[in-house]
């Protein structure tokens, strides 16, 4: 992928979801290229985007929507300011589940990885910047980059 992130090596990312019991077996799963199948997700609908932002400019729309799709899977995430970053709410639909959501920043560091729940929700808090999440299972690796700003 050719972003530095360390975190989704053996040792990281593929570590934590073998311990949840996600289905991973044998030797562990590799996570660069030669285990599950990485697909790049993409924004389909962005509440900041047409109308609602001149809601937003006004100050009366704190919340930012996206709806991300990754071949037949969707998750759909709320954005909101809390302290100095973001809190991430969201729910990954299509997955095998449980999912790890992991927030990788521009140098490579992870900020934040949480764990869905059965029905495939989750929330983290993150800094504003640009940002990649990636959702993954034993058997596929959704990434997709993000803007997260006020």
């Amino acid at each position: 992928m050719g972003t530095g992130i360390s975190s989704l090596d053996d040792d990281g990312l593929g570590r934590r979801l073998r311990a949840l019991g996600a289905g991973a077996t044998g030797d562990g799963v590799s996570w660069m290229g030669h285990g599950p199948a990485i697909v790049d997700g993409s924004i389909v609908l962005d509440s900041h985007v047409g109308g609602l932002e001149a809601m937003r400019s006004a100050g009366t729309l704190e919340q930012r929507q996206l709806v991300i799709r990754a071949g037949d899977a969707t998750v759909v995430i709320d954005l909101a300011p809390y302290d100095d970053g973001f809190r991430v709410s969201g729910q990954a639909l299509g997955f095998d589940l449980p999912a790890a959501v992991q927030f990788v920043d521009q140098a490579g560091e992870e900020v934040a990885l949480v764990v869905t729940d059965d029905l495939g929700e989750f929330e983290a808090f993150v800094p504003a910047g640009e940002l990649l999440m990636i959702i993954a299972t034993a058997n596929s690796e959704v990434v997709v980059p993000l803007s997260i700003s006020n």
